[in-house]
């Protein structure tokens, strides 16, 4: 199978482990079967230590198209319903002739404070003029917080502009990673997570961390799966070649895995300014 790509060129492993995924693109025939690269972050946070921080959200069109396959409930009015009760949006008051946002598709309560960076770079007027003499719209709001994502725009972030840290109710262990769910099967036989084991430190010693009472998977679409697999949970088929044993037979995991195509575009500047703005 041919690679899309060649690693080394788009990813540094030091903080992304780099997961390699088969790419099926049925409408080219370019780009019927080829392994494309998926990044997952490794450092504190996971993926969101590499993606910018960005609050952005998915195309009203995308949404919708799963209630319109049958999947009641699952559309864009209910994912905004409950995004912005997550979310506790705070307003910029600078630039704000690039910094545009809607505040009625914003959350004002919510535990997850969104913002603008305190400043911006200077390019972003040159580049959105560059990008409106192609004809190609700048979008009035905050790129994405409407559900049109076609055109360019900003985006706010998932940072607190009162000290720019992320959150102070977590206690973090760092340089530890999770190898498997701990479960064990309650007197009605179902089956509960009581911890988690991990690798942690220098010396890659394995401890078993337990909790009192939930655990919480968040670990992107690819390493969710994976763990769940390590932990015995998913197509016993699949789980019996790896020589997991299986605790509970889920066939869904692991399977049906779909992401959208992200690519970046690099410049490098010939001046440090551009129309009396430095940057």
């Amino acid at each position: 199978m041919k690679s899309l790509v060649d690693v080394e060129d788009v990813a540094n492993q030091e903080f992304d482990f780099i997961v390699i995924v088969l790419v099926v693109v049925r409408s080219d025939p370019c780009l019927d079967r080829r392994a494309g690269i998926g990044d997952a972050g490794k450092g504190l946070g996971g993926s969101s230590g590499i993606n910018r921080f960005l609050w952005n959200k998915p195309a009203r069109i995308y949404l919708d198209a799963f209630e319109e396959l049958g999947n009641e409930g699952w559309n864009w009015d209910s994912f905004v319903k409950y995004s912005k009760r997550s979310e506790r949006f705070v307003a910029p008051d600078h630039d704000l002739d690039v910094l545009k946002f809607d505040i009625g598709s914003h959350g004002t309560d919510g535990p997850i404070v969104t913002s603008f960076p305190p400043v911006i770079s200077n390019l972003e007027r040159p580049v959105l003029q560059v990008f409106n003499n192609l004809g190609i719209k700048n979008d009035p709001t905050d790129l994405r917080s409407t559900g049109d994502t076609l055109g360019v725009g900003t985006t706010p972030s998932t940072m607190n502009p009162a000290d720019y840290f992320r959150s102070k109710n977590l206690a973090l262990l760092a340089n530890a990673y999770v190898t498997e769910i701990v479960t064990k099967k309650d007197e009605n036989g179902k089956l509960i997570a009581t911890g988690v084991k991990i690798i942690h430190g220098k010396e890659q010693n394995v401890y078993e961390v337990k909790t009192s009472k939930e655990v919480c998977l968040s670990a992107w679409a690819i390493k969710s799966p994976q763990l769940l697999e390590l932990s015995g949970i998913g197509d016993s088929e699949v789980l019996t070649i790896a020589g997991i044993q299986v605790k509970l037979q889920l066939p869904g995991v692991g399977n049906n895995v779909q992401e959208h195509d992200f690519a970046d575009l690099c410049y490098a500047l010939k001046a440090d300014g551009y129309d009396g703005y430095e940057f």
